[in-house]
């Protein structure tokens, strides 16, 4: 008699009106618990987002999310809170295997960094270096096709700089180039890599995207992408790993070389098929996408910064006295001025700008004078502490002296000498690799690359901007939050120079 009296007394309305008044009850008591209660309610940040996590996912769809966080330290200061990401969960291509990115539990990342590792030993890039030569001579003859003897020719550099990443790093990992720089017919994989690691990104910020399928709903495209992506990655893996077993000894020491011969000293155990498959989705995106942006920042400040392009010109041209010398090396290394634009460059268009989470483990961590209890996410976004003004003097600027002890730094119409204390203050406080055990293991080979690239390309070119292309609203280069950087521009008009 009760049930029927209730059932016939219900209506639309008054559901509606209960559902409703259930969701503010939920909601109030979070905010309550958030605001007083939750262990770190004494740290600031915007309420709504200690409620949801829909206010960062709606940046990072947007591909803001750098800037957002950037606002909120110069609204809160050092440290802000916000919605904790579970950013890592959703980066495994293959459920329940993990790559030396993504591993979380700290036995399993060290067996697998330490297998890595020896593909990035000095020895190993020695050996790699040739292949990379190829690739770098033939982007130094591309660039210019089209130019005549004395004529100029223009060129988006994010589309080339990544052709030629790309090239490098399929011929480094697959064992065999894309041929980007020659031919369009596989260009299109540039954009699968950037979605499959945008898909990962903004699933890490809301977790149900991955866990219940909605991303195949609501980002059906990025979702697509990313598969395809992973798809094709395992297949060229698997052909690798054939081609490789058949060749034996007489095959090049590529980066697939180590991956199927390398094995953890400590354990001896090496990567099986699966594992094979996830190293090579994150050498492809790590590879690719943040040292093609790290080179067109570089160039994108040097030809706005006509002093610090004809100083450097005069600095490689002091050490090689011809093209062919540009190699890796003591000579080309010891080049102080062109390690000081690229860092200037990578200060402020950092290839990851966002913050790199890290969970705390049980029993809290105390970080900057803040206890963070177990299960906390903590992170420095890259962008914000790149243009801290207590690290770096007038941060928004591009002055590669500031790196040099001794030099004098001018912008606008203030000067000053880089002293010794400030240069380690920005060491301490630069990031572009990220730091510790979970630094970017490719950091040697990103670095070589980008100086062979930077300084054959100075040696042989007369290069000016052409236009804003890629400026933001204060000059420096634009970015795109995919978790990895997406750029537009620069264009830059190419000259041979007469040698």
């Amino acid at each position: 008699m009760l049930l029927e009296r209730f059932l016939s007394e219900l209506s639309l309305e008054r559901c509606a009106v209960a559902s409703l008044s259930i969701v503010t009850l939920i909601l109030t008591a979070l905010a309550i618990y958030n605001h007083f209660l939750h262990p770190l309610h004494h740290i600031r940040g915007p309420l709504l987002c200690t409620l949801t996590p829909w206010v960062q996912l709606y940046h990072g769809l947007a591909g803001d999310r750098h800037i957002w966080l950037h606002k909120l330290h110069q609204k809160y200061g050092s440290h802000i809170r916000i919605r904790k990401a579970d950013f890592y969960d959703a980066f495994p291509a293959i459920k329940g295997i993990y790559n030396t990115h993504n591993a979380i539990d700290k036995t399993l990342h060290g067996r697998k960094r330490r297998v890595l590792s020896q593909a990035f030993s000095d020895n190993a890039l020695k050996g790699m270096e040739e292949l990379m030569l190829l690739h770098v001579k033939q982007f130094c003859q591309v660039i210019v096709q089209g130019a005549g003897e004395k004529g100029a020719v223009t060129r988006n550099l994010s589309n080339w700089f990544s052709y030629l990443a790309y090239d490098i790093m399929g011929e480094l990992c697959f064992g065999k180039s894309y041929d980007m720089l020659i031919n369009g017919a596989r260009r299109g994989v540039i954009a699968l890599v950037d979605r499959a690691a945008f898909r990962h990104y903004v699933c890490g910020l809301w977790m149900p995207l991955d866990s219940w399928h909605l991303d195949q709903l609501l980002i059906p495209r990025i979702t697509r992408d990313r598969w395809n992506f992973i798809m094709n990655s395992r297949i060229e893996a698997t052909l690798r790993a054939k081609a490789r077993t058949q060749a034996g000894h007489a095959s090049k020491k590529d980066f697939f070389y180590y991956l199927l011969n390398a094995t953890d000293p400590e354990t001896g155990k090496g990567f099986d098929t699966k594992e094979l498959w996830a190293e090579a989705n994150v050498l492809m995106i790590a590879g690719s996408d943040t040292t093609s942006t790290s080179l067109a920042a570089t160039i994108f400040y040097l030809v706005r910064n006509p002093t610090a392009m004809q100083r450097l010109r005069k600095e490689i041209e002091g050490a090689f006295g011809d093209v062919e010398e540009i190699v890796s090396g003591q000579t080309l290394n010891g080049l102080e001025y062109l390690k000081a634009c690229v860092d200037e460059a990578m200060r402020l268009a950092p290839a990851v700008p966002g913050a790199m989470p890290r969970e705390v483990t049980a029993g809290g961590a105390t970080v900057d004078g803040v206890f963070l209890p177990a299960g906390s996410n903590c992170g420095t976004p890259c962008f914000s502490i790149h243009r801290h003004p207590d690290y770096y003097r007038q941060s928004l600027k591009y002055i590669p002296e500031r790196w040099l002890e001794g030099e004098t730094c001018r912008v606008g119409g203030e000067e000053w000498v880089s002293s010794k204390e400030s240069v380690e203050v920005g060491r301490k406080a630069f990031c572009p690799f990220s730091v510790g055990p979970r630094g970017c293991i490719g950091k040697g080979m990103a670095l070589m690359e980008m100086r062979i690239t930077l300084a054959r390309m100075v040696f042989l070119f007369d290069m000016d901007s052409a236009d804003a292309t890629g400026e933001d609203e204060e000059g420096n280069l634009a970015m795109v939050d995919h978790f990895t950087s997406q750029k537009t521009g620069p264009n830059v008009r190419f000259r041979k120079r007469i040698l």
